[in-house]
């Protein structure tokens, strides 16, 4: 018996059900005479959610970071199927941002994981700007 856990990584657009059975398929496909496939699903998994790039907070969010560091920030698309980004879209029919100060090379949930604490006080900094010109657009 031989086992293998499989996650993806959804993007915007990609329904868990359908990427569950093309990977499902291709495996049976290539599936060596003899063998049987499995699979055994953990949750319903969750649709990838998108930042609108005509989203106000955005915009906000963007000029405090260009504030504090300096220079406007590069617009980047990322893979990560954060739940809570498509749940608050789809039943409180609202977008979100996310605003993290934590960066690719801290092995974010990896064994190693490690959060620098300037990255922190920069947070808490851009954080506290942020909310105020929220607050003051609405």
């Amino acid at each position: 018996m031989a086992s293998a856990k499989i996650t993806c990584r959804l993007v915007a657009g990609q329904k868990p059900d359908a990427v569950i059975a093309t990977i499902t398929r291709h495996l049976q496909d290539r599936l060596p005479k003899g063998f049987q496939l499995e699979v055994h699903r953990h949750g319903p998994g969750s649709e990838a959610d998108f930042v609108d790039p005509d989203l106000p907070a955005l915009k906000i969010s963007e000029g405090v970071l260009g504030e504090l560091l300096g220079e406007k920030p590069l617009r980047v698309a990322m893979g990560a199927t954060i739940p809570i980004g498509s749940a608050f879209r789809k039943h409180l029919g609202c977008a979100s941002i996310f605003f993290s100060f934590s960066t690719a090379d801290e092995d974010y949930h990896a064994p190693n994981e490690f959060f620098r604490l300037e990255n922190f006080k920069l947070g808490m900094q851009a954080w506290t700007m942020l909310l105020r010109r929220l607050a003051a657009s609405a």
